[in-house]
């Protein structure tokens, strides 16, 4: 559900975005932010891995639709 709730705040990032006059520049240096995280590795992993939290923020900011949004049928390794 962690990877959800990033994709549903890269839809509202993404239906913002012009209005905050930011480059596109500045979206991609934050995906880079979230790619080069650090993975913490714990007994149980509830936030997904740092390059699908990024996927999931971008996918919902690429497609500005909830509907983007549905880990619930995508495969394991991309919610893992």
């Amino acid at each position: 559900m962690e990877l959800q709730a990033e994709c549903l705040g890269g839809v509202f990032m993404g239906s913002v975005w012009d209005s905050l006059d930011r480059p596109e520049e500045d979206w991609e240096d934050l995906l880079d932010l979230y790619r080069d995280g650090e993975d913490v590795q714990a007994t149980v992993r509830t936030h997904g891995k740092s390059h699908n939290i990024a996927a999931w923020l971008d996918k919902g900011f690429r497609a500005a639709s909830p509907q983007a949004c549905n880990t619930w049928t995508a495969p394991s390794s991309k919610v893992a």
